[in-house]
């Protein structure tokens, strides 16, 4: 058998080091000084592929790894990439090492450190590797390098019009991000159909403030094909109509776009004496919903809090806490890794969010469904349990209230979520998220 002339370039590796000093910092390699970890901020924020967009490289934003494969003289990959400082307080300087190169391949770094990376601001970098010469047989070279830094105080803050989540955000997610009601805080102050930022509080499961951005109120526009059979010509007949939550981030800050099916295509039990989740009828006929062998490409697997509680007169934000929180009957778990799952109670609750209607927002219980667009008139299963009645879980009714009366033997509707890949990509062209232009993917091979 003939042997195979390449060089491989495998799990090559590019860091940065400015999270190892957010703890202390060192003035003048002497002094400690405490820093404001909260504010210190950061990360590589952007990564393309030979020009080819690829933020999935970028692993918990201090990471970049890729691998790939060369076999001509004179070849080149190259890797671009921008590091962002999101801090408000702290400029910070900055150092580059590159380990790898051999007589095989030549690692050029292109990386501004004569100068500070001052607070909100974001500079590009460019990572050229050269095939210098042949091989008779494959060889592997692993390639490191980092990029490290110490903070510097500023004596006046950064700018205040910096959107570190934009930052983060590509392909769809970037896309729906840039029309939001960026002007409009609150329904009334007018509707355009987008998405509104919401933020909440430290939970127990996740113990930091985050923000994500959802559709509201009863028109907006977030129909999307998904679930296709054929991506390369995507209408009614290849597709199915979902509609999109919003972007939501994971515990580490990663932002995906949350689907969920239009129409409630699940009737089913819920199981058949536990309200648990993970040994639930309902989850397969929820996975049962889904083609994964097709829709692989696309979805991804993220974690779903599974906290439940004892009560149902709640607000959105009070069902979104415990949701995240500590609380189960005897359940073993208090989140599962899926890539399909079903609504939590406060994606309900939200989109009676910014005024839309305030009766249903504060109290999910005494909600009678009128301007939500998740409101469809059938009894619909959440994924949320209930504490202390050992069987139970959280059902919209059919007069669109939250309700825990449900039984793991009751027969109700049910919608499948799942969540896209970060990078996913939206069509170019006249889709604008409405039900006649739904937005579409990207063909993902």
């Amino acid at each position: 058998m003939k042997r195979k002339s390449i060089l491989l370039l495998a799990i090559i590796f590019m860091s940065i080091g400015f999270a190892s000093v957010s703890t202390v910092l060192y003035l003048n390699g002497q002094t400690d000084i405490a820093s404001n970890i909260s504010d210190f901020d950061v990360y590589f924020s952007k990564s393309y592929e030979n020009g080819v967009e690829n933020n999935a490289l970028i692993k918990d934003k201090t990471h970049i790894a890729f691998s790939t494969e060369l076999k001509k003289i004179d070849e080149t990959y190259i890797l671009d990439y921008e590091v962002t400082n999101a801090s408000k307080q702290y400029d910070t300087n900055v150092t580059m090492n590159c380990t790898g190169g051999n007589e095989y391949i030549r690692v050029t770094n292109e990386f501004e450190t004569n100068e500070v990376l001052p607070a909100r601001t974001i500079r590009p970098g460019k990572l050229t590797l050269t095939v210098l010469q042949g091989v008779t047989k494959e060889v592997r070279v692993e390639i490191s390098c980092e990029i490290q830094g110490n903070a510097q105080e500023r004596t006046e803050a950064g700018g205040e019009s910096f959107d570190k989540e934009m930052q983060l955000l590509v392909g769809g997610a970037k896309v729906l991000k840039e029309k939001m009601n960026l002007k409009n805080s609150t329904y009334q102050d007018g509707n355009i159909h987008e998405m509104f930022e919401f933020t909440h509080g430290e939970t127990v499961q996740i113990p930091k403030v985050q923000k994500d951005y959802r559709y509201i109120g009863d028109d907006p526009y977030n129909y999307i094909y998904f679930n296709c059979s054929d991506y390369a010509n995507q209408n009614e007949n290849t597709c199915e109509l979902w509609r999109i939550i919003g972007l939501i981030p994971d515990e580490d800050d990663v932002y995906r776009i949350k689907l969920i099916k239009d129409e409630a295509s699940i009737s089913s039990a819920w199981g058949t004496s536990s309200n648990a989740w993970n040994t639930s009828i309902i989850k397969n006929v929820a996975y049962q919903q889904v083609n994964e062998d097709t829709q692989n490409h696309y979805m991804d697997s993220v974690k779903y809090y599974l906290g439940g509680y004892t009560y149902y007169n709640g607000s959105a934000d009070f069902y979104y806490s415990f949701e995240r929180g500590n609380s189960k009957y005897n359940k073993p778990y208090l989140n599962s890794m899926e890539t399909v799952g079903l609504m939590y109670p406060s994606d309900y609750g939200y989109t009676y969010g910014k005024g839309v209607s305030k009766a249903c927002y504060d109290n999910l219980h005494a909600c009678n469904g009128v301007g939500g667009w998740l409101y469809n008139k059938e009894y619909q299963w959440t994924i949320s349990p209930l504490f202390y009645i050992g069987n139970n879980i959280f059902v919209i009714y059919t007069n669109g209230n939250m309700d825990r009366t449900a039984q793991p033997s009751d027969s109700f509707m049910g919608r499948p979520v799942v969540y896209l890949k970060p990078e996913i990509e939206f069509k170019k062209g006249d889709y604008d998220g409405s039900a006649s232009k739904p937005y579409e993917l990207v063909e993902m091979k």
